[in-house]
């Protein structure tokens, strides 16, 4: 698990950008929001990049949960990029095939710090779900890093789930 640091949100949208890059792979790529907003600006981004909406990126959240089990199932059937609001249990079905699993498993991203380190634990649990193959990320900015870093002040990295703290850029 990676946990990226960025002075600016440019940054961070490059880093973004360059992990999407994972789907042309053949790999799935989730992305965590904390909000609708968050969510839409990031499709309306990609979608700018080039991703087609019509088999390759996808959003779901609270306007389209009667879409998100063929959206679960898509994903771990071909390589997409979906980008979510966190909800308990969002994306805990993605089930990658063979081939996803041999191109390196999904690719999960956190968009920023949840209020609740719990919940972001638990959306980095997503990339290796019962010893499968995957890797998670976590992009914040710097302001909100030195929040977290305050909260938990004494606290070892690793015990809350993040197997390396990297700080870019500053």
């Amino acid at each position: 698990d990676r946990f990226d640091v960025f002075e600016t949100n440019e940054q961070r949208l490059s880093r973004l950008k360059e992990l999407a890059l994972e789907v042309k792979k053949g790999r799935t790529v989730l992305i965590n929001t904390k909000s609708d907003r968050e969510r839409t600006e990031l499709y309306d981004l990609l979608k700018a990049e080039g991703y087609s909406t019509e088999d390759v990126l996808f959003k779901f959240g609270a306007d389209n949960e009667r879409n998100e089990e063929a959206l679960k199932l898509k994903a771990g059937e071909q390589p997409i990029i979906l980008i979510a609001t966190n909800i308990a249990g969002r994306g805990t079905d993605i089930s990658p095939n063979g081939k996803m699993k041999a191109a390196g498993g999904l690719v999960q991203i956190n968009w920023g710090i949840n209020e609740s380190i719990r919940t972001d634990r638990q959306a980095n649990g997503r990339a290796g779900r019962q010893g499968a193959m995957g890797d998670s990320h976590t992009l914040v900015l710097a302001d909100d890093a030195m929040i977290v870093t305050e909260l938990l002040q004494g606290t070892r990295w690793d015990e809350i789930a993040y197997g390396a703290f990297h700080r870019r850029n500053l």
